[in-house]
C-alpha cells in the first residue's frame, strides 16, 4: 500500500487546477481593479464643467467615486481571501 500525503480539508486547492483556477481568479480581480481604476477617469464618470446631474442633494461624480471606492474594497477583500498576505502561495512569495 502507498504511503500518500493527506488531502487538505481546509478548502484549500492542492491540484494543479485548483492553482491554475487561483491564478485566473487573480488575473481577473487584478484586470477588473486596473479597469475601473481607468474608468473612473472617463466622462462618463466625470463630466466636463459639470456638477449636476445631482442624485439626493450630492453630485453624480461624488456618488460614482463612492461606488467605485466600494468596488475596489471589495476587490481588495476578495484578492486577500484569495492569497492572504505571507501565505506560502501569495504571488509575492515567489519572487
Amino acid at each position: 500500500m502507498e504511503n500518500r500525503p493527506p488531502v487538505p480539508h481546509d478548502g484549500s486547492p492542492s491540484t494543479a487546477s485548483g492553482r491554475s483556477r487561483r491564478r485566473t481568479l487573480w488575473r481577473v480581480t487584478w484586470i477588473a481593479a486596473v479597469l475601473l481604476c481607468l474608468a473612473a477617469f472617463t466622462p462618463l464618470v466625470i463630466p466636463a464643467g459639470t456638477y449636476e446631474p445631482m442624485i439626493g442633494g450630492v453630485p453624480y461624480t461624488l456618488w460614482v467615486g463612492i461606488l467605485v471606492t466600494a468596488a475596489l474594497v471589495a476587490l481588495t477583500y476578495a484578492a486577500t481571501r484569495l492569497y492572504p498576505p505571507g501565505g506560502p502561495t501569495s504571488p509575492s512569495a515567489k519572487t
